[in-house]
C-alpha cells in the first residue's frame, strides 16, 4: 500500500495519509474512468490532516 501511496500523492495536491495497520497491505487495483478520489477512498488512504 505504501508504494500505491507514494504514487498517488504525486498526482495529488493534498497530503495523503495511510492507516499504520494498513502500511504493508497488499492491494491490486484494476479502476477505470474514475477520480483519483475515488482510488485513494477506495484503498483506504486518508487526504488532508490524519484522524
Amino acid at each position: 500500500m505504501s508504494a500505491v501511496a507514494a504514487f498517488l500523492s504525486r498526482y495529488s495536491e493534498e497530503e495523503l495519509f495511510i492507516p499504520a495497520a494498513r502500511a504493508r497491505t497488499k492491494i491490486s487495483l484494476e479502476i477505470k474512468k474514475t477520480t483519483l478520489a475515488s482510488v485513494i477512498e477506495h484503498i483506504g488512504l486518508r487526504i488532508g490532516l490524519p484522524g
